[in-house]
């Protein structure tokens, strides 16, 4: 009986011993699956993150080049309307009828109101830099291929990547500052200041104190924003005795 009790023992403990390994073996097998799905994971995240940055970036390749493309085209627009309005004579009664015609022929179509026809002329004449890749003859639109809108212009770049209303707004060169309680006036000046810009600057602030200058408001400021040609010396700063306008030179 000891022998069979002893016998009996040391094969439970062969057998406790082999379900130990084997509980080991799972366990280390286990492990190591964890760390191969850990790092497919990690490569699947990776990879799923770098197709979402090139989805992002081609969104907003196409918002940009959208946008660009309707900016060429009312810079078009302009062109179109000013060149008529030279050469035929017309006058500016020709806006509004195209403005009515344009809602009829294209309702589906927004943005040509008579106040931002006007808009595009006076772009299309204060943009001249446009004039490489804006003017296109209608003919070869159809099919014409879009142009190439990455240009060495650092000018032309900005404008093309900015929306139309921020486009409105360097135009109307007009900000109000609310710590100093007064408007501003912006001019954007291509090349070495002269001083009829100060001249016209100074009647801008004249008009403005006169129509949108409330009692509570101060003096109306003048900005003007000169680009000098590469090479020149640029000044940093200058006033004039009124305390009201300055311009600045800028590379």
């Amino acid at each position: 009986m000891p022998l069979l009790r002893l016998q009996a023992t040391e094969g439970t403990c062969r057998d406790r011993r082999r379900i130990e390994r084997g509980q080991r073996s799972h366990f280390e097998n286990d492990l190591r699956a964890v760390e191969v799905n850990q790092g497919e994971l990690s490569l699947y995240s990776e990879l799923l993150s770098e197709i979402k940055a090139r989805v992002r970036h081609a969104q907003q390749r196409a918002v940009l080049s959208a946008n660009a493309e309707m900016i060429l085209m009312y810079w078009d627009v302009g062109r179109m309307i000013a060149s008529r309005q030279e050469r035929e004579g017309w006058g500016a009664k020709v806006i509004p009828r195209l403005a009515v015609d344009l809602k009829n022929e294209l309702p589906e179509e927004k943005g040509f109101s008579p106040s931002n026809l006007k808009r595009m002329v006076r772009f299309w004449s204060e943009t001249p830099e446009l004039s490489a890749i804006g003017a296109r003859p209608v003919r070869q639109i159809a099919g014409d291929k879009l142009p190439e809108l990455a240009t060495d212009n650092l000018n032309t770049t900005l404008l093309l990547q900015l929306s139309w209303s921020h486009n409105i707004a360097l135009m109307q060169m007009l900000f109000y500052h609310l710590q100093l309680r007064c408007f501003v006036v912006v001019d954007l000046k291509k090349g070495e200041f002269k001083p009829e810009y100060a001249g016209k600057m100074n009647f801008y602030c004249s008009v403005v104190d006169d129509q949108l200058r409330h009692p509570q408001d101060q003096p109306t400021l003048g900005l003007i924003l000169c680009r000098p040609r590469i090479g020149s010396l640029p000044n940093t700063h200058c006033e004039t005795s009124t305390s009201r306008l300055g311009w600045q030179t800028t590379n």
